[in-house]
């Protein structure tokens, strides 16, 4: 029960193990060939055709299914549309008597998966800025991580007019943005393809991969590698560089701060000292005060005859006096 559980969770990660697993217990070439169709359509599979192609190898007669399985490894959708001629040679009469498939015939759906990894191809090596030799994708001198409509319309050989051709180029593009094929945007100005990279994936801009066929893509491995360790060098020095950067300037605060500090309790020191000596001051001055006052007399210290107000006084009292007028 432990086992057959690890296998279908195995397999649900991984689309493709359940199809290698069929493919060596498979009985009959025309079980093998029903299997390989089926893993060309599935829509999580993307790689992994060269396993395939190891476990189909000596149980098919037909050489079209291996070269089926080589382009979903490797291959374009110009490669389907353009194969090379092989041709089926009488050994009796010594004459050339009939031309056999190179590939086998495929669906709608295979179709648009050989092509969504002809523009996977063409992103990869738009981010290489290198082209394998023998590459049916055209290569174009662009900048690394743009690139331009035309070269997408080539490779997958939409005809029509510009706008039929412009409305098809930008259709597949972005098929494989929202499917998360390939990460970029859509710069219909400059009618470019803008490759942005991701993070999670070390290509840069791609979040699919193919098969890896060695040793034409060896180089390319061995190029994004280093440069992907060159750029953790650059990022672990400038973090390192931050780092000092921020323990000088915490220790420059530390500094700073207990200065501010120090400047305010010299501050405080002085406030108090200063509001003391106007208390005592102004203590004195009360004291001298009361005691001059008690020595003499105390209206002529204390208060003062005024004469005029006096007056005014009397004359307010001359007024009526319960209801009359006093003369």
């Amino acid at each position: 029960m432990i086992s057959s559980a690890a296998s279908q969770s195995s397999s649900s990660s991984d689309p493709m193990a359940q199809f290698l697993q069929l493919a060596s217990t498979a009985s009959s070439p025309a079980i093998l060939r029903s299997m390989v169709h089926r893993a060309l359509s599935h829509p999580r599979i993307h790689a992994g055709f060269a396993e395939l192609k190891e476990a189909c190898t000596g149980k098919s007669p037909n050489a079209d299914l291996i070269h089926t399985l080589d382009l979903f490894s490797y291959g374009t959708y110009r490669d389907y549309r353009h194969p090379p001629i092989t041709v089926t040679t009488d050994t009796d009469t010594d004459t050339d008597t009939d031309t056999e498939p190179y590939y086998m015939d495929l669906n709608e759906a295979q179709l648009q998966k050989l092509k969504r990894l002809t523009v996977v191809t063409i992103v990869r090596d738009a981010m290489t800025s290198t082209s394998s030799s023998g590459n049916p994708v055209a290569s174009t001198k662009q900048r690394p991580g743009v690139v331009p409509y035309a070269t997408f319309r080539d490779a997958l050989e939409i005809e029509g007019d510009e706008k039929e051709t412009l409305s098809g180029v930008e259709e597949m593009l972005m098929a494989c943005v929202y499917s998360h094929w390939i990460h970029g945007k859509l710069d219909q100005r400059t009618m470019q393809f803008v490759v942005m990279p991701s993070v999670e994936d070390l290509d840069g801009g791609l979040t699919v991969s193919r098969d890896v066929i060695l040793p034409r893509d060896l180089d390319r491995m061995i190029s994004t590698l280093q440069a992907f360790s060159n750029h953790s060098k650059q990022v672990l020095q400038n973090l390192e560089t931050v780092s000092l950067q921020s323990k000088q300037g915490r220790r420059e605060d530390v500094i700073f701060w207990n200065q501010v500090q120090a400047k305010v309790d010299k501050a405080k020191t002085r406030a108090a000292e200063s509001s003391s000596s106007a208390w005592g001051a102004s203590n004195s001055l009360q004291t001298i005060d009361l005691s001059s006052g008690s020595s003499g007399d105390l209206g002529s210290a204390g208060f003062h005859h005024n004469p005029l107000r006096t007056g005014r006084q009397t004359k307010r009292s001359r007024g009526w006096i319960g209801g009359e007028r006093s003369y």
